[in-house]
């Protein structure tokens, strides 16, 4: 970047208001992306120990990974329904592993007590 002889000061500037731009065009949402992702992440992992009253439990234990990906590979193979239906079918399979476990869980539950 040229700058004329009389304007030698405003280079400096100009490179300020770059990175500036930079940082609160490009960097910003990504981290703030990254915070809410990390949040609901948490809020779920918090959501299953208190549903299944174990410290322990997460989605890869529960089996809720595993029927998402499920869902999303039968979503694949028939996609004729457009896009919508592959973003929701995972969803929706892991969702109803979470209540195939809660349901198991409980009925266990039921015979101890």
């Amino acid at each position: 970047m040229k700058t004329p002889r009389s304007k030698w000061w405003l280079a400096p500037l100009a490179i300020l208001f770059l990175a500036l731009s930079l940082v609160l065009n490009l960097r910003l949402p990504r981290v703030v992306a990254a915070l809410l992702l990390g949040a609901s992440l948490a809020a779920a992992g918090m959501v299953f120990q208190m549903l299944f009253r174990n410290p322990l439990v997460d989605s890869g234990f529960l089996g809720v990974s595993q029927g998402a990906a499920f869902g999303a590979a039968l979503a694949i193979l028939g996609a004729e329904d457009g896009m919508a239906w592959i973003e929701s079918n995972p969803h929706l399979a892991g969702l109803l592993m979470v209540e195939n476990g809660h349901a198991l869980y409980s009925r266990k539950m039921q015979e101890y007590l």
